[in-house]
């Protein structure tokens, strides 16, 4: 695409300054949609970062660790090396761009992109999911487990067994055209779903359980998501109870702790120094949402979500699975900063082995 074409699109507000940038970093060729994209002609750094939210070198080993083959062939026939449909998905992700501006960059068809992107969803969802639905990990031994309580009790946790935070999230969606009260909230007046998860420590979202309906209750969830079933096996293995910690939505039990809540009397002192100095850590839960919508903003713009024609919930997943990624190679860390607590390398988290 020329120059002026460009600033065109840039000043219509088609294109983002990113993309704009992106697209005249290309060199130019006479048909673009027969030439493949080649990530190593990006010669800025900093707008690789931009568009996929991973470092150059990262990218390939990323595609490696996903167990993406180095070619791809989707069912109509069309080719993908596997660097370029890791791409595809985290270029998607990163930013709410069309298939229209993607087609400039990829240099494929919209039919061949939305094909790659659906199958490359797919592939990590199917290949990894089961990082986020289980606590056989192997970066989570009871060794870990006890170094995660103390790093919690080195910020200020009255409690000495707190290993992660558990919380539930509200992500907006698109309205449906039929069941429309089911996905409802009236507290945000948005669509959406909802989604619980558990984060650890070291930066990592132990657990992912969701979609559920707006109205689902937290403690609903909770009962509905085996997660206290998870627990109670994780702790028989260990030997040793450690709890999780939650808001005052979650009941308390032999593996969940909450704050005090207030009742016929008003809390003393010291029960509300211990409410305050556990939701500075609790905060960490937040910071994990967070850096999930941050990076994949594409999940955080309603308008592309539809529930009726793609699988939220798996593009939630795959989005947390990146996070996770991302941190892991580095990037993105701040709960594992504030805490302390280095995570497992790239390979270890994937493959679910030390070795």
């Amino acid at each position: 695409m020329d120059k002026k074409t460009s600033c065109l699109l840039l000043m219509s507000g088609l294109l983002s300054y990113e993309e704009t940038v992106l697209m005249l970093s290309l060199p130019k060729v006479e048909r673009p949609l027969k030439i493949p994209f080649d990530l190593d002609v990006i010669s800025d750094l900093g707008l690789v970062w931009d568009w996929f939210r991973f470092t150059r070198e990262n990218i390939p080993r990323l595609r490696e660790a996903l167990d993406i083959p180095e070619s791809v062939i989707l069912e109509n026939r069309s080719r993908f090396d596997g660097t370029e449909i890791l791409c595809i998905l985290l270029g998607r992700l990163s930013y709410p761009s069309r298939y229209t501006t993607l087609s400039l960059i990829y240099r494929r068809s919209k039919p061949e992109l939305s094909m790659a992107f659906s199958w490359i969803v797919g592939h990590v969802d199917a290949t990894f999911g089961h990082l986020l639905m289980s606590l056989d990990l192997c970066w989570l031994t009871a060794k870990d487990i006890a170094l995660f309580c103390r790093a919690v009790r080195r910020k200020g946790a009255p409690l000495r067994d707190i290993w992660g935070f558990i919380d539930g999230t509200f992500r907006p969606c698109c309205r449906p055209k039929k069941d429309q009260r089911t996905i409802y909230s009236g507290h945000y007046r948005l669509h959406g779903l909802k989604f619980q998860s558990v984060m650890a420590p070291n930066g990592l979202v132990v657990n992912l359980d969701g979609p559920w309906p707006e109205r689902r209750h937290d403690s609903g969830m909770l009962a509905e998501s085996g997660l206290i079933k998870l627990l109670t096996t994780k702790m028989n293995v260990i030997g040793t109870i450690y709890r999780i910690y939650g808001d005052p939505a979650y009941p308390i039990s032999e593996y969940l702790e909450g704050p005090f809540r207030n009742g016929a009397l008003a809390l003393s002192d010291e029960q509300k120094d211990f409410n305050v100095a556990m939701a500075g850590v609790r905060i960490a839960v937040e910071w994990g949402f967070d850096e999930v919508v941050q990076q994949s903003a594409f999940l955080d713009f309603e308008k592309n979500l539809k529930v009726l024609l793609q699988s939220v919930g798996s593009l939630y997943t795959v989005g947390t699975l990146l996070t996770n990624c991302r941190v892991c190679l580095g990037h993105g860390g701040k709960v594992s900063d504030f805490f302390g607590i280095a995570p497992p390398s790239l390979e270890q988290y994937l493959k679910n082995r030390l070795d």
